[in-house]
């Protein structure tokens, strides 16, 4: 389920009445992500008359906000994360999804006669979802289908991931840090995830998330791995030189134009695994 189910492009099938034209037009030009948010709140708000029900209903519902991840915690537990990496994390993520539905229901409330029932914390929980449980674009539509299918905005969303799909079935696996996994997508058979190591019966399959930091895996997802395992504690921080060094700087003859703000990552060593090496 994705972008491309809402503009009902085959072999992705809408299976429900279309969204208006300009809100198509609208996002469709650089936010094709915004659609497939609506879209998913679309099929929620339909209920069991909604070809994707039985998988929605076996999400995480919006009521259910210990499940749903770090920006959907009280306000006295995120106040822990304040001077983190989670902290401005979170509030761009806010900042961008109040602006999305703003700009999205601005056109509904044109055209919808429901569109009060697409409200703010409706796309928190259809952004969570696509968030916390989607696959890239580009790894999942295969290939063989694109030729005289797809024009070529649709062709430029999905190579640049510009939205995201969910997979139900594959989008249950856990994270455990060590990619061992390669994702295949099939014109027949649909996603497939290939282990390339041997799982024993009764073993967990992981799916792999990426190469990301436990800050990155908390606001991301709601938790973070071990330090003394895969889980990596990673500081970023920023260094920006005064207003009158950056002037003297410029003057100079050799100046090449360069970003005046600095970001440093900082990682923890792990020295444990070294001193048993030698000795």
């Amino acid at each position: 389920m994705s972008y491309l189910n809402a503009i009902n492009i085959a072999p992705f099938t809408r299976h429900s009445q279309a969204f208006p034209c300009r809100f198509l037009k609208e996002f469709g030009r650089d936010d094709p992500h915004i659609i497939g948010h609506f879209f998913l709140m679309q099929q929620f708000l339909l209920g069991d008359k909604s070809f994707w029900w039985p998988y929605i209903r076996l999400l995480p519902q919006p009521d259910e906000s210990q499940k749903l991840g770090i920006i959907w915690w009280p306000e006295e537990d995120q106040r822990f994360l304040k001077g983190t990496n989670a902290e401005p994390a979170i509030q761009e993520r806010k900042k961008l999804w109040t602006a999305a539905w703003e700009a999205g229901i601005a056109i509904l409330k044109e055209t919808l006669l429901d569109w009060e029932d697409y409200g703010y914390g409706l796309y928190q929980w259809a952004a969570t979802i696509f968030g916390t449980r989607s696959f890239r674009a580009s790894l999942t539509v295969p290939e063989e289908i694109f030729p005289g299918v797809f024009d070529g905005q649709s062709m430029v969303h999905i190579m640049k991931d510009n939205f995201s799909i969910l997979l139900p079935i594959l989008d249950i696996g856990n994270h455990n840090g060590i990619n061992t996994l390669d994702w295949q997508p099939r014109l027949v058979t649909g996603m497939s995830l290939v282990s390339r190591v041997p799982v024993a019966q009764g073993e967990q399959i992981f799916n792999f998330y990426g190469n990301k930091s436990n800050s990155e895996l908390l606001v991301g997802y709601g938790f973070i791995l071990p330090a003394s395992s895969v889980g990596k504690d990673i500081v970023y921080f920023k260094l920006r030189p005064s207003q009158g060094a950056s002037v003297l700087y410029r003057d100079l003859d050799c100046h090449i134009v360069t970003e005046d703000e600095f970001l440093f990552e900082l990682k923890r060593l792990v020295f444990s695994s070294f001193f048993q090496t030698i000795s």
